[in-house]
């Protein structure tokens, strides 16, 4: 644990988490004057750490999906050229007030065995809380909704296979102050991270370890769904959603 003080007078480097400092994650200030032993970020870093030296000195392949889900999403970076919204949709700017819509990358890792994209069937205006559309898969179905009030000018991938590659699936006319309301910043967007590390480390901590090589002949579950079931699928994502 460090011995930093309180104080009022701390810099930019004062504030950097300790896998910061080190270069293991892009971005990330402490926010628990770091007290590292009661830190859920910590525990999460440490585990992922903890994995991947196992696997390196074993030369095992890593086969947990919470594993390789948490991984990926350590990995996300903030990209400035994007501006991040509320309801894990993010915009991109064109020209004047029409942008490019699409979804935080985040968002789609969770996103598996999906069926189908469908829109809401809404055209022109759309107002705030408005359904936009509805991404269904076996487990069941979520829904994005909007977070901003804007004028849909063009929908140009709305279904499954070029929503999952991270393409813009709209262009969109909006006033600033709309964007202002709905936009989450830097800080809020690492703090979305870190709780979507921390919603599968507590799923990690509580799942049995499952593989071919026991008396009980199962297999490696390759899909996060499948692994936390239906219910507490969707109860993540409708909290990452609305988060």
């Amino acid at each position: 644990m460090s011995d930093k003080k309180n104080g009022t007078n701390k810099t930019f480097q004062d504030l950097k988490c300790i896998w910061m400092s080190s270069s293991v994650v892009e971005y990330k200030l402490c926010d628990r004057d770091f007290d590292c032993e009661n830190c859920q970020f910590d525990k999460v870093i440490r585990n992922l750490a903890v994995d991947s030296k196992q696997h390196s000195s074993t030369g095992e392949v890593p086969v947990s999906v919470l594993d390789s889900l948490m991984k990926k999403i350590k990995n996300q970076v903030y990209e400035p050229k994007n501006i991040y919204l509320k309801s894990q949709l993010m915009v991109k700017h064109l020209f004047a007030d029409t942008y490019y819509l699409g979804i935080n990358p985040i968002i789609l890792l969770f996103l598996d065995n999906i069926n189908s994209v469908k829109d809401a069937g809404h055209q022109g205006f759309i107002l705030k809380n408005q359904a936009l559309f509805k991404v269904e898969g076996e487990w069941g179905y979520i829904t994005f909704t909007s977070p901003m009030n804007f004028t849909l000018l063009d929908k140009l991938n709305l279904n499954a296979e070029d929503i999952l590659s991270n393409k813009w699936f709209a262009i969109i006319s909006i006033d600033q102050p709309e964007i202002a309301s709905a936009r989450i910043e830097r800080d809020q967007w690492y703090s979305s991270q870190v709780n979507s590390l921390s919603f599968l480390n507590d799923y990690k901590l509580n799942t049995p370890k499952i593989g071919a090589t026991l008396m009980d002949g199962g297999i490696p579950v390759k899909n996060l769904n499948r692994l936390l079931g239906n219910t507490e699928y969707i109860k993540i994502l409708s909290k990452l959603i609305n988060d």
